[in-house]
């Protein structure tokens, strides 16, 4: 009877800890081509039909051609290989792990164990497009899903996006999806977000306090400005000028552009 008893608490445990197990491991979503291909099409968001001339002109397009944009962003659309959707759960998946280990660093820029655990649950959810025309091919975030071409790979780099390959060419690394999941908790969390930016100096400004207002499109931030008076800078999405070239054309490098991209990338430092 002893032995039944210890053999139902040993079967007890391990189904518990397999639950445990399960329940943080996040599902992985990938839309198909006609998925992705529709969701660029119809602009849900309204992300590409309020670009600006200076947002079309710094894609290569001219003034009122946003339906244009649309047509040729949509119709890079894709599908992931086998390959590219294994990978891609594998490293999310060691994202997850990563995050749930509270790093200092990670801890530090989200503040509490809390906020990391609301980053950890944010399911996954991946769109695929190709030949680099739309958004340049750059990793950002739409709504609830990470948009990634893996054009931009390079053939001889591995799942961690270290030694073998260019490290800044790559997207199906720790990194880029780390960065790019932290867009998704500023957009899910709002509040838990201005906590950790108020913690960490940024203050809110209005929009007409700053001169040159060239505001630049992208899709992982909001359309406010801050300044940070321990940095002594104004995190503002602004291009350098009033026809820009390429959609880089800004007036500070990438983790100083907004908050949000600051945030991002002081969380992936890993």
């Amino acid at each position: 009877m002893a032995i039944c008893v210890i053999i139902i608490i040993i079967i007890t445990f391990i189904m518990i800890a397999h639950k445990e197990h399960y329940s943080k491991t996040n599902t992985v979503t990938f839309l198909t081509k006609g998925e992705t291909k529709n969701f660029i099409s119809s602009d849900s968001d309204h992300y590409l039909s309020n670009f600006t001339t200076a947002d079309l002109l710094s894609r290569g397009y001219s003034q009122g051609s946003q339906q244009r944009y649309i047509t040729t962003a949509s119709n890079s659309a894709t599908d992931f290989t086998p390959d590219e959707r294994r990978i891609l759960t594998n490293i999310a998946h060691n994202v997850d792990e990563h995050i749930r280990t509270y790093p200092v660093q990670l801890l530090y820029t989200f503040i509490s164990q809390d906020n990391l655990n609301k980053l950890a649950r944010i399911p996954w959810k991946f769109a695929k497009t190709s030949g680099s025309v739309y958004e340049n091919g750059l990793p950002h975030t739409r709504m609830d899903t990470i948009f990634l071409d893996t054009s931009r790979d390079t053939p001889n780099g591995n799942e961690n996006g270290n030694e073998n390959g260019n490290e800044n060419e790559k997207v199906l690394n720790m990194g880029t999806l780390l960065h790019e999941k932290v867009h998704l908790f500023t957009r899910m969390y709002p509040h838990a977000t201005r906590e950790i930016l108020t913690y960490h100096g940024f203050e809110e400004i209005p929009d007409t306090d700053i001169s040159g207002n060239y505001h630049r499109a992208n899709p992982d931030i909001n359309h406010l400005s801050y300044f940070n008076p321990s940095i002594g800078k104004v995190f503002m999405s602004q291009y350098s000028d009033a026809n820009p070239s390429y959609a880089g054309q800004i007036n500070s490098s990438s983790d100083q552009e907004h908050p949000y991209e600051w945030l991002a990338y002081e969380s992936t430092i890993i």
